[in-house]
């Protein structure tokens, strides 16, 4: 049993992790002024950090989404300081809207997962 709920902190560890990359990522993504990513890849991005976020805070994903939106909403500020970018409130709301899409992904990924353990092994 100590052996599972060791790997279950590392497992967490490590996701908190991706989750501090991922923010990094997003945050140099809304400052560099060189590039205009597609909109397709900034929304995976944001499903991606939604997904990670409530794996990141197992016992409370109530955090990491609040991270996530946060995030979302200073990121979006930020581009007013970069030439050629604004604010869009639709934008913003895409954004949250992908990161809530991620969180449930992974909710229903994690309920699949403990049916499927609950069955058991088949026979």
């Amino acid at each position: 049993m100590s052996e599972s709920v060791s790997q279950r902190r590392a497992n967490v560890i490590q996701m908190r992790m991706v989750f501090g990359f991922l923010i990094a990522v997003l945050a140099w993504d809304a400052l560099d002024w060189r590039v205009d990513p597609s909109p397709l890849f900034v929304s995976a991005s944001y499903v991606l950090l939604g997904f990670v976020s409530a794996a990141a805070f197992p016992s409370r994903p109530w955090v990491g989404i609040l991270i996530g939106v946060t995030a979302a909403v200073v990121f979006e500020m930020l581009q007013s300081l970069v030439p050629d970018r604004s604010v869009r409130l639709i934008e913003m709301v895409a954004k949250w809207l992908c990161i809530f899409a991620g969180v449930g992904c992974e909710l229903m990924l994690v309920l699949a997962w403990r049916w499927l353990d609950s069955r058991g092994p088949s026979e």
